[in-house]
């Protein structure tokens, strides 16, 4: 329903979880014509979970409908072949519940931007930094002209590269920024290539029930998170 960044691990574990999926039996078309109403009996009249996968020149599309009398099996249903497969359970676990399930948690993968430019705006404070090429040393350009620390830099950018979502937060593009804190942001940050911003976060304030957390929101989304406040 959004288009946001997905857990890629998850994906790949449900493609291979179908891709291994074994019938422990079989409904042939002939008994499957013998229900009446095989659909509601079944499950598939309000199947648990569809999956359809698109390749360029087909669909494939499962139903999961329901459990067996047992519990620790499910009724499958190829979508377009009459009959069905009674498969494990277990199946189940690699299908995502909600939305979120399967969301990328990290804010941001600074590793994949090829950038030699740093700007960290907090309140009145603006700190500028450039490297002349990757693996170079860092050089301050603002508020004055000096050396970096690197080591500080490099951990601020391996923080950057492990920071992880605890909660998304909102979705909408009209959502009050102001009353979060991040319009305009209490922190900013941004990676540049020269003169072309790659990506830059904004972080705000601290939710009333969770002190330990910041809002935060990478610019250009409207997705709005909230992330540790160390």
């Amino acid at each position: 329903p959004i288009s946001y960044p997905a857990q890629d691990t998850s994906v790949e574990m449900l493609l291979a979880a179908l891709e291994n999926l074994k019938a422990s039996a079989q409904i042939s078309a002939t008994e499957w014509r013998r229900y009446p109403n095989a659909d509601m009996e079944f499950g598939f009249d309000a199947p648990q979970a569809s999956i359809a996968v698109h390749s360029r020149d087909a669909r494939r599309q499962v139903l999961l409908g329901a459990r067996t009398a047992p519990g620790d099996q499910v009724y499958l249903q190829v979508v377009g072949v009459e009959g069905a497969y009674v498969i494990d359970a277990e199946f189940l676990k690699v299908i995502p519940r909600k939305v979120d399930d399967w969301r990328d948690t990290k804010l941001m993968r600074s590793r994949q931007l090829d950038f030699d430019r740093l700007l960290i705006t907090h309140g009145a404070t603006v700190i500028e930094l450039q490297r002349a090429a990757t693996n170079q040393p860092w050089s301050m350009i603002r508020p004055v002209r000096a050396r970096a620390d690197d080591a500080r830099l490099v951990e601020l950018l391996e923080e950057l590269q492990n920071l992880r979502v605890t909660e998304f937060v909102s979705d909408d593009p009209k959502a009050d920024l102001e009353v979060l804190g991040l319009q305009p942001a209490e922190l900013d940050l941004s990676l540049a290539r020269g003169t072309n911003v790659l990506a830059a976060l904004q972080f705000g304030k601290s939710p009333t029930n969770h002190p330990g957390q910041v809002y935060a929101r990478r610019a250009g989304s409207a997705a709005v998170v909230t992330v540790p406040k160390d």
